[in-house]
């Protein structure tokens, strides 16, 4: 699947990556990006596989369009961090059943 530039605004924004830092990380001109964005030029595919590699490295999910629906774009599921007390319950029951 390739990227489509709303796809890539919206990955970056969710990211919270400007521009310029999606062009550092993917190595490329932060031209390119702002042009592929503002659709001024469509990169090439090498390119554009670069982008949506970092943005997936990064944590991006794209979705493909369907019969009802344009292309999209999520995040991945993260674990929710740990409280103290539960880090704690499960030292406990950790000790408890002889685990370590």
């Amino acid at each position: 699947m390739t990227l489509v530039a709303s796809q890539c605004r919206a990955a970056r924004a969710m990211l919270g990556l400007s521009q310029r830092d999606l062009a550092r990380m993917a190595e490329m001109a932060h031209r390119t990006v702002a042009d592929f964005e503002t659709n001024a030029r469509t990169p090439h595919i090498r390119t554009l596989r670069a982008m949506r590699e970092t943005l997936e490295a990064c944590g991006a999910v794209f979705i493909p369009a369907d019969e009802q629906f344009g292309p999209g774009v999520r995040l991945k599921a993260v674990e929710e961090p740990k409280t103290a007390a539960d880090a704690d319950t499960a030292e406990t029951a950790s000790q408890e059943t002889g685990a370590s």
